[in-house]
């Protein structure tokens, strides 16, 4: 059974696997079976329970941490959402709360280029002079986006949306709030 398309006022992208995904999970699976390995084998002739605890706590972390990222990219949980009632914005993370800002907060949204080049494209969302409700890290966030102000903005990685399409989400913004305004950064 096939979802109902969604109205040309809604838009939605969700979080998925990204660029770097691709390396970083094979990788961070690789070494915690190497430090698995070194938990559980003798390779090195040295033995002893500092080696086993080692390689016992890496390999947790490294395979914890690799299935983690795999959990959350099948869980595949929406990371933006534009309706008539405002925009929805959701960080990366197994603790990130959904922060839901209502269109008369809303001042403009922005799609912007990271400090460098490797940074990516970043959704600016800013809202009027009020305090908005960040979630965790999210000033770790605006460190990223040059154009950001602290005190009104909320960011959002781009990459790793999965289905992220700019037109979209104008033609969205448009229907739902014509009063807001979208801008893009030049390539």
């Amino acid at each position: 059974m096939r979802p109902e398309p969604e109205p040309a006022s809604t838009y939605t992208a969700r979080h998925g696997l990204n660029r770097r995904d691709r390396t970083l999970v094979p990788g961070t699976a690789v070494l915690g079976l190497a430090c698995l390995a070194m938990a559980f084998t003798d390779l090195l002739g040295t033995g002893g329970a500092f080696t086993r605890a080692a390689g016992v706590i890496g390999a947790v972390l490294f395979l914890g941490g690799a299935l983690l990222r795999l959990a959350l990219a099948a869980a595949r949980p929406i990371a933006l959402r534009v309706d008539s009632s405002g925009v929805t914005a959701r960080l990366s993370g197994p603790l990130a709360k959904p922060t839901a800002l209502p269109w008369e907060r809303v001042a403009h949204l922005a799609i912007a280029r990271g400090t460098t080049p490797d940074r990516g494209r970043w959704l600016i969302i800013r809202t009027d002079a009020g305090p908005v409700q960040r979630p965790a890290l999210h000033a770790a966030a605006l460190r990223l986006v040059p154009d950001a102000r602290p005190e009104t903005d909320l960011v959002l990685s781009l990459d790793g949306l999965r289905g992220f399409d700019s037109d979209r989400l104008a033609a969205a913004v448009g229907e739902a709030a014509p009063h807001v305004a979208i801008a893009f950064a030049r390539d």
